[in-house]
């Protein structure tokens, strides 16, 4: 599994938290900030798409006069992994006392403040 926790520009969302397969393909997507239904949205829709295939589709994607939007940020995330630029996805929480290497995120938003929790796949 590949993961990054990339720091979106020009959007409401601060963070998008991916996991990509070995294959390139979304396993999960979870935007922090932002229109809270619709992103969960494009984070259900893209879940089991190709990195490849979701790129193509959220690839400068624009907002009135706004130079980005979330899918757009979403597509240079993808571009990142692809690239290269992520951290194995059993690193990424060090302090997690069950040690799992295959890790599904449950959100749930309160306005601004975001509860952030991790079951087992």
């Amino acid at each position: 599994m590949k993961h990054i926790l990339y720091n979106t520009q020009g959007t409401c969302s601060s963070q998008i938290d991916l996991t990509v397969d070995e294959n390139n393909i979304i396993k999960q997507v979870v935007f922090f900030g932002g229109c809270h239904g619709n992103l969960q949205g494009i984070s259900k829709l893209v879940q089991g798409m190709h990195a490849d295939d979701a790129i193509e589709r959220l690839k400068g994607i624009r907002c009135g006069y706004k130079s980005t939007r979330c899918p757009d940020q979403l597509s240079n995330a993808l571009e990142k992994i692809k690239a290269g630029e992520y951290t194995p996805a059993f690193n990424i929480y060090p302090n997690d006392p069950l040690g799992l290497d295959c890790l599904s995120p449950f959100v749930v938003s309160f306005g601004k403040c975001m509860l952030y929790k991790y079951f087992a796949c």
